[in-house]
């Protein structure tokens, strides 16, 4: 039993060298919003929630908004 925890780190280090980590991270998220309760990229920093919302002047509706999630 003396070499069973280096057995076990190889082991999953072989398991964890097979996985893509790519299709583990996300895509950025778009500062545009399309759709509510879309993620969007406030331009502060954090990821927010598009919202429905008023549209300016001249804008053809639906119109979004990107609102804090908190």
């Amino acid at each position: 039993m003396r070499g069973w925890p280096w057995g076990l780190a190889l082991a999953a280090s072989v398991v964890v060298s097979g996985c893509d980590l790519g299709s583990v991270s996300e895509a950025p998220v778009s500062a545009e919003c399309t759709a509510i309760g879309a993620r969007c990229q406030r331009p502060d920093g954090p990821i927010g929630v598009c919202q429905q919302t008023n549209c300016t002047s001249g804008a053809k509706p639906p119109c979004y908004v990107c609102t804090p999630q908190h």
